[in-house]
């Protein structure tokens, strides 16, 4: 029986070896509910140097490729509402900044209040973010500059 393919991604820690056995426990529970697993996350760190530029790059777009050819997109692990850590806005060329942000009312233009929030941001809208933030309307928690995809944290403590 052939299987359709399913692409697994998840917000991966710092740990190598516990990015592993997540996305093998994901990777098999996919498995059990009748997909083929895709997981570029287990398998292109065997062989590409994400610290070589190019292999980075290398690796977004290998990853790329087989989410387009996957029928279904699995998200795993505990997530905030929004972005995924792997969605593919964060590629865009006009993407700037990652804020993770909690929303504060009932009446704010984004999120619920309550939820706890990640986008992917143009300059423009991360402007806007801080402009609701002064508003109170969110919380941001956490911010990165993005540059191809690429996350640079504020600080090294910040949610990820």
């Amino acid at each position: 029986m052939k299987r359709p393919l399913a692409y697994i991604t998840a917000p991966w820690s710092k740990n190598p070896h516990e990015n592993a056995a997540s996305a093998a426990s994901y990777c098999r529970q996919v498995y059990d509910a009748g997909y083929s697993p895709v997981c570029p996350v287990l398998f292109l760190p065997l062989f590409l140097k994400d610290e070589i530029p190019q292999e980075h790059k290398d690796g977004i777009d290998i990853a790329r490729d087989y989410l387009r050819r996957s029928h279904v997109l699995v998200v795993c692990g505990r997530e905030y509402s929004g972005h995924s850590y792997m969605d593919l806005n964060r590629f865009a060329e006009d993407t700037r900044h990652m804020i993770i942000f909690d929303t504060l009312t009932a009446d704010s233009p984004v999120g619920w209040k309550g939820e706890r929030s990640r986008a992917f941001l143009t300059e423009e809208g991360y402007k806007k973010s801080l402009e609701r933030q002064e508003q109170g309307h969110i919380r941001i928690v956490s911010h990165a500059k993005v540059r191809n995809g690429n996350l640079r944290y504020d600080r090294q403590d910040q949610l990820r």
